[in-house]
């Protein structure tokens, strides 16, 4: 091989090699551009990834959070009444005992309050259970302002309230001082459904440790506290004491013993004669419900009669006794021995349609005349003023029943009561007879009543008449009729048939 040879191999060698370089360069190039444009991805990945990794610890932390605000809102709810975001009695209860442990360690007082709306039932049933809310909101904005940080408010449902009130000193005097800057909450008005309302309120308290240590009896005792104040008239302070749960337990025992009575059937109707003052005649009887028991002896009407009303007893009374005077009484109308007889008749009774319906189904079973009977309401009922009475009223007037509105003066007696409800008589009560003999004052009043009676065209019955003399002043005045002891005592029907028999023999 020449020289010359030698040199086109080795260019020919030397030109491979440098293409291969070249292919080599290339694929190097091209490996780094795609491991450029991996690195670059790779970033975006790990960015997008950081990002991702970012927004889901904010989203975990702001559910976190969410989680947490439920969590609280919840446990809120549990001890929130829903109305007016007071506390509920699960948190009353709670706090109430963890205050009584605390208060005993540092030698404090523990007051629980409890108070309700009187007859607030009464005050739905006019108004409407709206407008009953809004009253429940307002009282427990009122009152809580009254209320230091520490206290505890709480509604336990309805229109029942609790305060648990931590006192150093005084405790009593304390919470009594409370009590009364609650009842002077209630003196001013409630703007309710656009009508400016007074509404009153009646409150228990009890103590610990002074009552008891238990947070079920401290509860107990201020309920038993709040009962008794009911008892005594509502709007008003009741403390807690031993007379009142000997008192209470007493009421307890007779509301199963009249129970158990008027299941029974044991209570009785007596009658007390009603005298026309110008001819002195029996006109008529008023049927009153009697009931001795065979332990307490004869229990007072005005005793069994309330815890009849409070215990929804009274339309099964009110039923016996309209169904025995409309027996009793039948064969006395239909001799003309008497012209009409007179029964009592409950402001729950009137409300309730159903009790209505019994009244006219009495007299229907007994072929009694509906003008023949006088039902007496109070004026506790003309205070309700609300629809359903009025129906009822008028219901039981257009069957010739008249309507007599008893116990006028001992109230308000509000004489608008007289255009705006069906009245046919009025009842003047016995505390404006007492001293009728000895006070112009008590006279005047009386004469006045029967004037505007007469010129409206009522007749006035008088009760409680206890002498001839005050008789015989009623009659001068112009009364129609009269009651009292001064002729008859209420009598059972046996005996008042004797004193029919002798209605002959008695002078005018």
């Amino acid at each position: 091989m020449t020289d010359e040879e030698d040199a086109c191999g080795l260019q020919q060698r030397v030109s491979r090699l440098e293409q291969e370089l070249a292919r080599e360069r290339a694929v190097r190039f091209e490996a780094e551009q795609h491991l450029q444009t991996k690195s670059l991805e790779l970033l975006d990945l790990n960015r997008n990834l950081a990002e991702l990794n970012q927004n889901l610890e904010q989203r975990c932390a702001s559910r976190t959070a969410e989680l947490e605000r439920e969590r609280r809102r919840t446990i809120l709810l549990s001890e929130q009444d829903a109305l007016t975001g007071l506390a509920n009695r699960s948190c009353f209860l709670s706090h109430l005992e963890r205050s009584i442990n605390e208060a005993r360690n540092v030698g404090q007082q523990v007051a629980l309050l409890l108070f309700d709306i009187d007859r607030f039932k009464q005050f739905n049933d006019t108004f409407g259970h709206p407008c009953g809310d809004t009253l429940l909101i307002a009282v427990a904005e009122r009152v809580g302002k009254l209320l230091r940080q520490q206290d505890l408010f709480a509604r336990f449902g309805g229109d029942e309230f609790a305060i648990i009130a931590r006192f150093p000193h005084g405790g009593p005097e304390g919470a009594h001082a409370l009590a009364q800057r609650i009842l002077a909450v209630f003196r001013q008005n409630f703007e309710i459904g656009g009508r400016a309302l007074q509404v009153n309120a009646t409150i228990g308290v009890a103590f610990s440790p002074n009552d008891t240590i238990s947070p079920g009896d401290l509860q107990r005792y201020a309920d038993l506290a709040l009962h008794a104040g009911k008892i005594s008239g509502r709007n008003r302070i009741s403390l807690f004491s031993d007379n009142i749960r000997q008192d209470l337990e007493s009421r307890w025992l007779m509301e199963e013993r009249l129970r158990a009575a008027i299941e029974a059937r044991d209570i009785t109707v007596y009658y007390q004669p009603i005298l026309h003052l110008r001819s002195g005649r029996i006109a008529g009887v008023e049927a009153l419900a009697r009931w001795r028991h065979s332990i307490m002896g004869a229990v007072p009407p005005d005793q069994f009669i309330q815890i009849a009303e409070e215990n929804q007893l009274i339309r099964e009374l009110g039923r016996q006794v309209m169904a025995q005077a409309c027996t009793e009484t039948k064969e006395w109308l239909r001799k003309g021995d008497i012209d009409f007889f007179s029964v009592n008749l409950s402001p729950i009774q009137v409300q309730d349609g159903h009790e209505v319906a019994n009244v006219l189904l009495a007299l229907e079973e007994m072929a009694v005349d509906p003008n023949t009977l006088v039902l007496e309401v109070t004026e506790r009922l003309m205070l309700l003023d609300s629809p359903e009475v009025q129906r009822s009223l008028r219901t039981l007037q257009a069957q010739g029943i008249r309507l007599a509105l008893d116990d006028f003066g001992a109230g308000f007696s509000n004489l608008s009561y007289l255009n705006r409800f069906p009245i046919d008589r009025i009842k003047i009560d016995r505390s404006l007879v007492t001293g009728i003999e000895t006070d112009s004052f008590a006279r005047i009043i009386v004469q006045s009543v029967t004037d505007l009676a007469h010129r409206l065209g009522l007749q006035v019955i008088v009760e409680g008449v206890e002498t001839l003399s005050q008789r015989d002043i009623l009659a001068r005045i112009g009364c129609d009729y009269a009651q009292g002891y001064w002729f008859s005592h209420p009598l059972p029907a046996n005996q008042l048939q004797i004193l029919l028999r002798e209605k002959d023999a008695v002078s005018a």
